[in-house]
């Protein structure tokens, strides 16, 4: 079950300045999309609610020159030379078109961790601290796991602002190719958020509704074979030869986002969401079951991530105008799901 946050936790300021770093918990919240995953990276508006499955990291002062991370020793110099031999890697990329050295470069188990403290050294982020990651936030499911470690670690060492968003860009740059930015801009910020990217742009902020949300479920479709990056490339290469279709449906995605801010037909939307997002090819058969079951008994569900493939299709937002009739088929076919509240606050701080 899925419920919604009060909406003054929206956009907080943040004053890490005033707080001692030495004694610290930073706590970033994951995200899902009501609507517009993939045709956001087009230029299309889309909407997205923080969650209330959180990663928190703790600080503590440790030794000079080194960034412990879960118990792992990390020395500056080979972060940043680490961060600077993915941006270059990107930037290769963007020229030829083959993700594969990056993805190679980026296969490490702890490569996001090293990524984006390097880039945060690079731009003026302490060293000297330890720090213990502990995250709710399902790995690969399109909750925005990624971007919230990263803001987190990001936010740890010190960043805030400009430099916390950059380095928190390149980090989902080397992991994703690719991003639109908008998992980012949710979970650093927090809320209910309207995103578009306009001419290189971020467009960011409150989505402001004419209605009040309803009742949703998560629903886990189960872990995508393919990366979030991997994804996107999969739906740039699939419109290659015909712009014209992917611009045509990516529209047609930003007009529901619209219409979810107007107070539009909340069932419908989400099914033409759906429809949408298997057109575009990032809809597996597994998920598409968990589609026709939902929709059998009069309700609705799409995914709300970069979606999958080979295997599963990460998390899904699922709907029926009775509540009870959703809940008893999920239980029945034994589907994990999420009880979490939406638009909940952002990047915090706290002292331990």
């Amino acid at each position: 079950m899925v419920q919604i946050a009060k909406r003054e936790s929206c956009f907080p300021r943040f004053q890490i300045n005033l707080i001692s770093m030495n004694s610290l918990t930073i706590s970033v919240p994951g995200k899902v999309f009501l609507a517009g995953e993939h045709a956001v990276v087009y230029g299309a508006k889309a909407v997205l609610a923080a969650v209330g499955l959180r990663c928190a990291v703790k600080v503590k002062s440790g030794t000079v020159d080194t960034i412990t991370v879960n118990s792992k020793n990390y020395q500056d110099k080979k972060l940043i030379e680490f961060a600077d031999q993915a941006k270059t890697l990107w930037q290769e990329f963007q020229q030829n078109g083959n993700f594969n050295p990056l993805k190679q470069w980026m296969s490490g188990k702890d490569s996001l961790i090293k990524i984006v403290l390097g880039e945060s050294l690079i731009k003026g982020g302490k060293s000297g601290v330890v720090l213990k990651i502990e995250s709710l936030i399902p790995m690969g499911a399109g909750m925005g796991s990624s971007a919230a470690v990263a803001t987190a670690l990001g936010a740890a060492v010190g960043l805030s602002g400009k430099e916390l968003d950059e380095a928190v860009t390149v980090s989902e740059r080397c992991q994703h190719g690719n991003p639109s930015g908008a998992d980012q801009a949710t979970v650093l910020n927090g809320g209910l958020v309207e995103y578009q990217k306009v001419d290189g742009q971020k467009m960011i902020k409150p989505a402001e509704f004419n209605h009040q949300l309803p009742e949703f479920i998560l629903i886990n479709s189960g872990k995508p074979a393919e990366s979030t990056g991997e994804m996107v490339a999969m739906v740039a290469e699939r419109f290659k030869a015909d712009q014209e279709k992917l611009k045509t449906i990516c529209s047609q995605i930003s007009q529901i986002s619209e219409q979810w801010l107007k107070g539009g037909n909340i069932s419908q939307l989400i099914k033409q969401n759906e429809k949408y997002l298997e057109e575009l090819g990032v809809v597996g058969e597994k998920a598409k079951m968990i589609v026709a079951e939902i929709e059998r008994i009069g309700g609705s569900v799409k995914i709300c991530g970069a979606g999958g493939v080979k295997a599963g299709a990460g998390t899904m937002l699922a709907y029926h105008g009775q509540p009870q009739r959703l809940k008893k088929l999920v239980k029945e076919k034994g589907w994990e799901y999420y009880t979490v509240e939406l638009g909940v606050t952002g990047l915090s701080y706290e002292k331990n």
